[in-house]
Formats: C-alpha cells, sequence, structure tokens
C-alpha cells in the first residue's frame, strides 16, 4: 500500500463514526464487539488491526472494531455497514480508521 496524502476528509469520518459508536448500543449480527462489517467489492482491501495487516479479497467480510484501519490501493473498493443501519463506501486509494 502506499502512503496516503489529505487526510482533511479522514478527521471528519473520525469524528462521525465517533459520534455513531457513542450514539450506538446493541444490535448488529450478536457480537457486542463489533462496531461495524466490512463488505469488499472491488480487489484486495487491508484491514490493519493491532499493527497486523489481513487481506479481504473480493465478496469477503470482515467484521471491524474500534481501532481498525482499513486500506484500499488504486484499485480498491468497499463498504463499511454500521450496526445501525447506516454506512460508509471506500473508494480507491482510501485509508479510514475506526475510533471509539
Amino acid at each position: 500500500m502506499e502512503a496516503r496524502a489529505g487526510l482533511g476528509w479522514g478527521f471528519v469520518a473520525a469524528l462521525a463514526v465517533t459520534l455513531l459508536a457513542a450514539a450506538c448500543s446493541g444490535g448488529g449480527d450478536g457480537d457486542d464487539d463489533s462496531l461495524a462489517r466490512l463488505s469488499v467489492g472491488a480487489e484486495v482491501v487491508e484491514v490493519v488491526r493491532d499493527d497486523e495487516p489481513e487481506e479481504v479479497a473480493t465478496d469477503e467480510t470482515r467484521d471491524l472494531d474500534p481501532g481498525d484501519t482499513v486500506l484500499t490501493d488504486a484499485t480498491g473498493r468497499g463498504q463499511i455497514d454500521y450496526i445501525d443501519g447506516s454506512f460508509t463506501r471506500l473508494g480507491a486509494v482510501t485509508e479510514f480508521r475506526l475510533v471509539e
């Protein structure tokens, strides 16, 4: 993955996720620790948890927890579905971190 530049919108996204996490309680797929679920739409997307990157391939899903970072490359796309029914779509060359 290449270094990401211009993360001004990343702050806005992190703030939105923080507010969402504070407002939500319960729900989801029964995993109380998961804040959201990632679905990969194109190519491979990486999820970094505890400084350990893990590739998530097309049509796979992965539970996301506070502190996880989702990285897409030049061809990657994904969608994060939150426990309240809202979602965030990720385009190419994106870095998105879920915060508590």
